[in-house]
């Protein structure tokens, strides 16, 4: 598995991809953790270098495939404070962006994943502006 994802890389490209929100206090090795125990989602730390030169939004800190599924995964750890980042991601502690996902999919892993008696709540952010989804790619 490559060390790096690349959801996009051109500006004003496709937001072809669907986002869940998750509510969980769990650190975010920890909560991948649980990703992994519950769902089996082989996901990978991203390299310090590469968080860093990311210094605003979301950071993301997990990625992996589902190669079967031929689904992308990028766990995105949003800030705490002072403002909200995505208005439609207010009271969320992780954005779970899946690329490649059927609807199906979808709304089965974010049943599982409420599930997991450590997340208050997870489901998918509907109607999220490409605006919005914009500032989840990276450029």
């Amino acid at each position: 598995m490559s060390q790096t994802v690349v959801l996009d890389t051109l500006p004003g490209g496709s937001t072809n991809f669907d986002v869940l929100g998750v509510s969980c206090q769990e650190k975010d090795y920890r909560f991948c953790w649980l990703l992994h125990k519950h769902l089996d989602w082989r996901l990978v730390q991203e390299s310090e270098p590469e968080s860093q030169q990311r210094t605003a939004g979301p950071v993301s800190v997990f990625f992996g495939e589902l190669p079967d599924l031929y689904i992308s995964i990028r766990i995105l750890q949003l800030p705490k404070a002072p403002k909200v980042w995505i208005q439609e991601a207010a009271g969320m502690d992780y954005l779970i962006q899946l690329t490649g996902n059927t609807e199906t999919f979808l709304n089965e892993a974010a049943q599982n994943i409420r599930n997991i008696p450590e997340v208050q709540w997870c489901g998918k952010l509907q109607k999220l502006s490409d605006k919005a989804k914009a500032k989840l790619i990276y450029q």
